[in-house]
């Protein structure tokens, strides 16, 4: 637990970076990272984080302190794109919101599909 006092947080957490880099072709599944810039609170990721198009296999998703990790399955179809939607309702260990919704896109085939 934080000591008390001091100014409140009211700094929405913000994607850092994500390996590998959204935007990647030729992806084909497993895990990719989501690094933030400080501690996420659980709980705010069932609400807050879908895949699509819905894959028929379990997608693991975990959260510890600032990174967060999706696991895809390894027999995702042939050309096509993924994508992970970050809503606004991730929020910081404070309960601050991100500020903008955020859309990562991977294709197991050589382009992204628009």
């Amino acid at each position: 637990m934080a000591p008390p006092g001091g100014p409140i947080d009211k700094t929405p957490p913000e994607l850092i970076e994500t390996i590998p880099a959204a935007g990647t072709v030729n992806f084909i599944g497993g895990r990719v990272v989501l690094l933030f810039s400080e501690y996420i609170d659980e709980s705010s990721i069932e609400k807050g984080i879908r895949v699509f198009p819905n894959i028929e296999d379990e997608i693991l998703i975990n959260i510890r302190g600032t990174n967060l990790t999706v696991d895809f399955p390894d027999n995702l179809e042939k050309d096509k794109t993924y994508v992970i939607n970050l809503s606004r309702n991730i929020k910081d260990e404070h309960g601050v919101e991100m500020a903008e919704a955020i859309f990562l896109a991977y294709s197991t085939g050589d382009k992204i599909d628009n």
